[in-house]
């Protein structure tokens, strides 16, 4: 189950049965025919077969950071398989110059990377493992055919793929004069209008990487921890407790985190602190390149850089 406060309300979106949604080039995930009346539609390179994985002259570049990925992160415990999985890649916006790279194994997807170029080369933003991985178009069809929004009476509507930065990535739903729907790009959850904070985000393409630039490559895991998961609603010490102090990975690690008998709360103050997220910690990964990445269980595991997750939120234990 995946939870978000929304403004001091708190909503549970409940892990259902889904079927597939076909993109603008008519590529259909899960193997099941699309939806006739559904037209996806994001600014920058469509995805398909395996010659249009990156934008035009750096397919090398994108597919070399992957595959580097893929291939040390199957050694894991969770991430068996993902050396053999096959994966395709969407544009992300505005103004990112950043893309979601969606992994399959078994005709089923199995997680996510989302990777950020710069003038240095490609940097992995934030990962994850489950069945329910960021901006997935399942999660997206079973989202908007509860809502109703796919039938014969909406004949067409524009699906576009926002992130800003770890943690905050939203799918913008426009139909007709309507207002825009925004919705969680993990879970599918309906968020706040988000106009506003759409807005205040840059909106200038990045330069893109040099062919000469060196790829960004994970190294090797100097740290892993794994905890068991827990409901945060269960003991919300996040609602009236206090934070703990900020402080450094190499101090973090040590403190409450390292207790297996110790629950770690993360409250994600998010999209401009409309939405409030509270995740249960179950762990981290340490790598001597890439730096470390928390584990969050938000609809699966997430694992963001600790840097920009303090940005966002603080930690509580009871």
């Amino acid at each position: 189950m995946a939870l978000t406060v929304l403004l001091g309300s708190l909503l549970a979106v409940w892990s259902l049965a889904s079927s597939a949604l076909a993109d603008s080039t008519g590529e259909v995930l899960a193997g099941q025919a699309p939806p006739q009346d559904v037209q996806i539609m994001a600014a920058g390179y469509a995805p398909g077969d395996s010659s249009r994985q990156a934008p035009e002259g750096e397919e090398a570049g994108m597919t070399a950071v992957i595959r580097s990925w893929l291939d040390t992160l199957s050694d894991e415990p969770g991430f068996e398989g993902w050396a053999a999985a096959t994966w395709t890649v969407y544009p992300l916006g505005p103004g990112t110059h950043s893309w979601v790279v969606l992994l399959q194994a078994d005709s089923r997807e199995v997680g996510y990377l989302v990777l950020t170029a710069d003038g240095d080369g490609y940097r992995l933003q934030e990962y994850g493992q489950g069945d329910y991985p960021l901006f997935s178009m399942n999660t997206l069809h079973r989202t908007l055919a509860q809502r109703g929004l796919i039938s014969e009476s909406i004949p067409s509507y524009t699906v576009t793929r926002l992130y800003a930065a770890p943690l905050q990535g939203v799918w913008r739903v426009e139909v007709a004069a309507e207002e825009p729907l925004y919705l969680d790009a993990k879970t599918g959850e309906e968020l706040p209008v988000l106009d506003s904070w759409v807005t205040e985000q840059p909106t200038g393409d990045s330069a893109p990487p040099s062919a000469e630039s060196p790829a960004a490559q994970p190294g090797t895991l100097s740290g892993v921890l794994i905890k068991r998961a827990f409901d945060p609603l269960l003991k919300p010490v996040w609602i009236k407790g206090n934070p703990q102090p900020a402080v450094d990975f190499a101090s973090w690690r040590t403190g409450p985190v390292a207790a297996e008998e110790t629950p770690v709360t993360y409250l994600g103050k998010w999209f401009g602190g409309k939405a409030l997220y509270p995740l249960a910690v179950t762990g981290y990964h340490e790598w001597s390149r890439a730096g470390p990445f928390i584990r969050l269980e938000h609809e699966g595991s997430r694992f963001v850089p600790y840097a920009e997750a303090v940005k966002l939120g603080s930690f509580f234990t009871p």
